[in-house]
């Protein structure tokens, strides 16, 4: 028993944890296509002789970096720590030039490259001093750039937020939270303007004739848009709006004109939003808006809220149920996470 607790005192005392980060900018909207490598290697540890550090045969830069508010996974939080990160060695690495470059040369910005969407991944490690990785022995964590809380020729200091895995592009490596949806529904344009209509004219028995669009909106993507009519009491229309490729809504379309409509009764349009796409871990009912059962809109919270852009899915199986079973019939619903595989009313597969 002493041998033994000499031997595990040893190996405590003789290794070195490490945290390893790789910033991934290709997460980025704007930067989506970005043909070169747009991965930042970098640590705060550096060899012995100030080298870099090598891990699973790829460097990493000896960059200066401070975390801190990273919280343990045992205590069930989710954390929204901070980085502060040396400028100037960070905007010398070799990724980040080349990114740079695309940015301002092939992109001709001229403004900074953008740091909000970037996957910021965390890997804690241990190294011990013959220089030997243990790379069965290390904690992966993901965050995404929230926002850059400061901004000067020394540093910056970013404010992160979990991702969740929902970056991931291999549905394999989607490692989430019990009970969360591993999908990606929608964002908000933030210079989206959301359209309105009215009816104009009805027939005898209140059948939609005719619709006046009074608020064309802005930053649409061509093509049709489920519509909510706000007033009155008519039943059983179905209508679409369509969206020109100007990014308006030019005109409603009647499939079915229904019963007991007035003139003048308004018409919601759904939001303008980015969908994400299917190969994008976007969700299936995002981009077929035939699955979606009127345009209502919930925050993160799973609250009912009339602002499109305040429309967020918090990636939980109730969330799901609010826009694509309101009325719990049991339809089936996209959801993908740790539950799919078993819960009622899921998909399956």
């Amino acid at each position: 028993m002493v041998d033994n607790l000499y031997n595990d005192s040893y190996d405590i005392n003789n290794i070195t944890p490490l945290v390893l980060y790789e910033f991934d900018f290709s997460k980025v909207p704007e930067l989506k296509t970005i043909p070169v490598s747009s991965t930042v290697y970098a640590t705060n540890n550096a060899n012995d002789d100030l080298t870099n550090l090598t891990f699973n045969s790829v460097e990493y830069d000896y960059i200066g970096i401070e975390g801190e508010g990273f919280f343990s996974d045992l205590s069930g939080e989710y954390s929204t720590p901070e980085l502060t990160i040396d400028r100037e060695r960070f905007e010398a690495t070799t990724e980040f030039q080349s990114v740079e470059n695309y940015w301002t040369l092939n992109l001709g910005k001229t403004s900074n490259v953008p740091w909000v969407g970037v996957v910021v991944k965390r890997i804690i490690t241990i190294k011990t001093y013959t220089d030997s990785f243990e790379d069965l022995n290390r904690l992966e964590q993901r965050y995404v750039v929230e926002n850059v809380l400061e901004n000067t020729k020394k540093k910056w200091v970013l404010k992160l937020t979990v991702s969740l895995a929902l970056d991931a592009d291999n549905i394999l490596d989607r490692k989430l939270a019990s009970g969360y949806c591993s999908l990606r529904y929608r964002i908000p344009k933030p210079d989206g303007i959301q359209a309105v209509a009215t009816i104009s004219a009805v027939g005898g028995s209140g059948n939609v004739t005719a619709f006046s669009v009074s608020n064309a909106g802005a930053a649409y993507d061509e093509g049709t848009y489920a519509i909510k009519i706000t007033t009155g009491s008519g039943a059983n229309g179905v209508f679409v709006a369509n969206a020109s490729s100007d990014g308006i809504i030019t005109s409603v379309s009647i499939t079915t004109a229904g019963t007991g409509y007035t003139t003048g009764d308004t018409v919601v349009i759904d939001g303008p939003f980015h969908y994400i796409p299917l190969n994008e871990n976007g969700c299936p009912y995002g981009i077929d808006v035939s699955e979606v059962t009127g345009i209502d809109y919930f925050t993160q919270a799973g609250a009912a809220t009339t602002a499109f852009k305040s429309d967020y899915c918090g990636k939980r199986i109730t969330d799901c149920v609010k826009r694509f079973d309101p009325s719990e019939a049991g339809n089936a619903l996209p959801f993908y996470g740790t539950l799919k595989a078993g819960t009622q009313k899921t998909e399956t597969g």
